[in-house]
């Protein structure tokens, strides 16, 4: 786990959700390590998996506050698309609603393992059923990340507009 600037908050919380992975069959805990070499935490942003390097980066303000299982479930979300996207199963050519839909459902498989008395599957559901992932929120989303990086908003509206979300061939 690398960090910009080690929020010691964020780093326990996902630590402790590792934790939470490798608990039972351990299943989860090991394609998250199949699916990455590195997670990086970064100050702020939207979580994702960065296909070349093979890295899970994750906002520390997506974690800050945040309980075992939700860091849990960030990672298993993003090594589920880092394993469509090594099948060859990207955006483009999948679908990105097809390609969220599959996220999800491992994402509540691996919640409905979760011990407690939190609904974790009741939480997986109701973020899934947010906004949806058409493009016009696909770059909504991406402009607010690039605002939040401190680029000026008529380049992160440009850049947004400019975005073919596609996997490079």
């Amino acid at each position: 786990v690398g960090t910009e600037q080690r929020p010691a908050e964020a780093v326990a919380s996902l630590e402790r959700g590792i934790a939470l992975l490798g608990q039972g069959s351990g299943l989860p805990a090991r394609r998250v390590q199949r699916a990455c070499d590195r997670i990086l935490i970064r100050r702020r942003g939207f979580p994702r998996y960065w296909h070349v390097p093979r890295v899970i980066v994750i906002g520390a303000d997506e974690l800050q506050g945040a309980s075992s299982g939700s860091g849990a479930l960030i990672l298993v979300y993003e090594a589920t698309h880092a394993r469509l996207q090594r099948l060859g199963l990207t955006a483009s050519r999948f679908g990105i609603d097809r390609l969220e839909r599959a996220c999800v459902k491992r994402e509540r498989w691996v919640a409905a393992t979760f011990e407690g008395t939190f609904d974790w599957v009741g939480f997986v559901d109701q973020r899934a059923h947010g906004e949806g992932w058409s493009r016009a929120v696909v770059r909504r989303r991406f402009r607010e990340d690039l605002l939040g990086r401190g680029l000026p908003a008529w380049l992160a509206g440009l850049l947004a507009r400019l975005a073919t979300f596609r996997h490079p061939k």
